[in-house]
């Protein structure tokens, strides 16, 4: 008789949106969108723990009542579909700013939902975790499948791409918190959408450098009017000799491309300010989960 692993651990990826078109509000409310997402080298480091006690802890993250926290709600989702007993203690080491527009809470709620499928053997396939996570977050079902996807839909409708590994990222984030709520709230006032050739969006970040991507953020116009800074840092990443910048997600977190250390490293020494910066990389392929 094999027995069971009772630990998985293992690291959850941040994200950038290297484009982020949204689309149009849907008749559901949500809004549908057209964008390329990116795993990068940035990661929050979570052990998730399978208990006989039906109970759910959660450790390093209690700033977040627990009927709120994400990676909870994805093991109480799960527990529920599949009408189990057991109880989840789950760790996390935060490294991925809140509110940053880099995913963290929905990598970890997915890096939960696929630990909680090894360690309790339920054979559950990467669409049907990504079915389950869709009703928690629409992040979620990237975060379950590819490095890099081109997302639609309102995060549902996932097609791989072929990620680039051939530059870095000089990710700053302002201490601002951006709520995602009111930024898609001013653009239904600015009626700021658009539908983009996502197969020139592909196309163009497989074939191109980065400094002729030509791809952008559908949140810069309403989040640089409220806030200026947006606008002077991505201006700054390009005098410091970024390929591209932009702002990822729905902010406070932007990111400049820069093909060389060398380089990247220069523009984080000119960032004066109140700031936080790190130089991360695009990942090739999905992190591992560790069993014990």
């Amino acid at each position: 008789m094999i027995q069971r692993a009772e630990k998985a651990s293992g690291n959850a990826p941040a994200k950038v949106n290297l484009h982020l078109s949204i689309t149009g509000k849907r008749e559901d409310g949500y809004h549908s969108l057209c964008s390329l997402f990116q795993m990068i080298s940035l990661y929050d480091d979570i052990l998730v723990c399978s208990l006989k006690e039906d109970k759910i802890f959660i450790e390093g993250n209690e700033k977040v009542p627990i009927e709120e926290d994400l990676t909870a709600r994805a093991a109480r989702l799960l527990k529920q579909e599949m009408g189990l007993k057991e109880g989840v203690h789950i760790r996390i080491l935060k490294r991925i700013p809140k509110g940053a527009g880099l995913g963290g809470g929905s990598s970890d709620a997915a890096f939960v939902l696929k630990a909680l499928n090894l360690l309790w053997g339920l054979g559950l396939s990467s669409q049907e975790l990504s079915l389950l996570g869709a009703k928690l977050g629409s992040d979620i079902p990237f975060f379950i499948n590819h490095p890099c996807a081109l997302v639609k839909g309102k995060g549902e409708i996932l097609e791989p791409v072929e990620p680039r590994v051939d530059y870095l990222y000089l990710l700053v984030k302002p201490e601002l918190f951006i709520s995602t709520k009111e930024a898609y709230q001013w653009l239904d006032l600015e009626d700021c959408f658009d539908n983009p050739d996502s197969e020139v969006l592909v196309r163009d970040y497989r074939r191109k450098p980065p400094r002729s991507w030509g791809f952008y953020n559908s949140f810069y116009r309403v989040l640089s009017k409220r806030y200026p800074i947006f606008s002077a840092l991505i201006q700054k990443l390009y005098d410091l000799g970024a390929e591209y910048a932009c702002i990822s997600g729905s902010g406070s977190t932007i990111f400049g491309v820069f093909i060389t250390e060398e380089s990247c490293k220069r523009a984080q020494e000119g960032i004066y300010g109140n700031f936080y910066t790190e130089i991360i990389s695009p990942l090739a392929r999905m992190p591992s989960i560790i069993l014990e």
